[in-house]
C-alpha cells in the first residue's frame, strides 16, 4: 500500500515538473478527474447518510411538494449557472484575443504571464466541464421531476441530492478557479524567479 502511494506521488511530481505539497497534489488529482471524483464524494455523503439513520434512528422527513419544489429549483439554477459559465467563458476568450503569444518567464504583465501557462488551459477546461456538467443537470432534473409522482419518496430523495451536490461541487471548482486566477494578479514571478503555483498544473 505504502508502495503504491510513493509512486502515485512521483507520478504527481513528475506531472508537475518539481515537488509540490499535498494540497497541490490534492488540487492537481482533483482537476484531472473531477467529476469523478464529484461522483465519490456523493455516494459518500449518501452513505453517511444511511449509516445516520441506520445506527441513530434519525430520519430526514420530507414530502412530495417540498421534493418538487427543490427539483424546480435546481432546473431553473442549472440553467443559470450554465449560462453563467458560459458568459465567463466568453468573457476570458475575448481577452485571449489581444494577448500576445510569449513564453512565461518574458511576461511583462499577470495577464500575459497567464494566458502563456498552463492555468489559462486548466480554466478553460474547468468551465467547459462545468456547461457540461449543468447542460446535463438540466435534463437530470427535468427528467426526475416528471417521474416525481411515479417513484418512492426515499428514491426521489437521494436522485435529488446527487444531483444537488454535483451542481454544488461544479459550482465551487469554477469559484476557486477564478479566485485562483485572480490571485495571479498579484503574482508575478520576477526574471529568474519561481513562477507561482495558485493553479495546479496539467500533464
Amino acid at each position: 500500500m505504502k508502495r503504491s502511494l510513493r509512486k502515485s506521488v512521483a507520478q504527481f511530481e513528475k506531472i508537475l515538473g518539481k515537488r509540490r505539497t499535498r494540497k497541490e497534489l490534492i488540487l492537481a488529482f482533483y482537476f484531472k478527474r473531477p467529476i469523478a471524483t464529484d461522483v465519490v464524494v456523493i455516494l459518500f455523503l449518501l452513505s453517511v447518510n444511511v449509516s445516520i439513520q441506520k445506527h441513530f434512528d434519525i430520519v430526514f422527513w420530507f414530502t412530495l411538494d417540498s421534493l418538487s419544489s427543490v427539483l424546480n429549483e435546481c432546473i431553473s439554477s442549472s440553467m443559470s449557472l450554465g449560462g453563467f459559465v458560459l458568459a465567463a467563458m466568453a468573457i476570458v476568450a475575448s481577452i485571449k484575443q489581444d494577448v500576445p503569444v510569449v513564453k512565461s518567464g518574458q511576461a511583462k504583465s499577470p495577464k500575459e504571464y497567464f494566458f502563456n501557462t498552463p492555468g489559462y488551459t486548466l480554466l478553460m477546461k474547468g468551465f467547459t466541464g462545468a456547461c457540461i456538467v449543468y447542460s446535463l443537470s438540466f435534463l437530470y432534473f427535468s427528467v426526475v421531476r416528471s417521474f416525481a409522482e411515479s417513484v418512492h419518496l426515499t428514491t426521489l430523495f437521494y436522485l435529488t441530492f446527487f444531483g444537488l451536490i454535483l451542481s454544488l461541487t461544479t459550482l465551487m471548482r469554477c469559484i476557486w478557479l477564478i479566485q485562483a486566477t485572480i490571485n495571479l494578479a498579484g503574482n508575478l514571478p520576477k526574471e529568474g524567479g519561481e513562477e507561482p503555483n495558485d493553479l495546479p498544473l496539467e500533464d
